[in-house]
């Protein structure tokens, strides 16, 4: 069965669209190995100028982010990315961090206990970082009374 020419162009513009979305993403992975309170705002000069404009792209700077959430310039990253005007009133940055966090959060509640306490310093060590962001979040009055901060007052 052939191909409309209309089929072709929608395939060749969504190749296009998660070339320029692997792009963004490669300069952002660079911007956060750059990363630090020194240079922080020539760097987030440099980010403002990437195209980030979709769900997509904002989901996946969010899974960047949250492996080096150890680090206070991520958390102040994510209030910067907060300003960034998006596509749709319905998709921000901040809703999606957050949910990214109570997901994660939820997901560290949940786990089994580990027998062995090096697997277990393993299984816990992104429930460290994710606490660490979630703190720095709410430093930045980026999160005000979510679950997960609502329990980790409570432990």
């Amino acid at each position: 069965m052939a191909s409309s020419g209309s089929d072709v162009i929608i395939r060749g513009e969504a190749a296009e669209e998660e070339v320029k979305t692997q792009d963004v993403l490669k300069q952002v992975q660079g911007i956060l190995d750059k990363l630090t309170p020194q240079n922080f705002s020539d760097l987030m000069k440099y980010l403002s100028e990437l195209e980030i404009n979709t769900e997509l792209r904002f989901r996946s700077i969010i899974e960047l982010v949250l492996p080096r959430s150890y680090c206070p310039a991520s958390a102040d990253m994510c209030h910067y990315l907060m300003t960034l005007n998006v596509v749709s009133e319905k998709m921000n940055f901040h809703k999606l961090l957050l949910r990214r966090c109570q997901k994660e959060f939820d997901n560290i509640q949940n786990k089994e206990a580990v027998q062995n306490e090096e697997a277990h310093f393993q299984a816990r060590r992104p429930s460290l970082r994710n606490v660490t962001l979630i703190g720095e979040l709410f430093n930045l009055q980026m999160v005000e009374e979510a679950n997960c901060v609502v329990s980790l007052q409570i432990d």
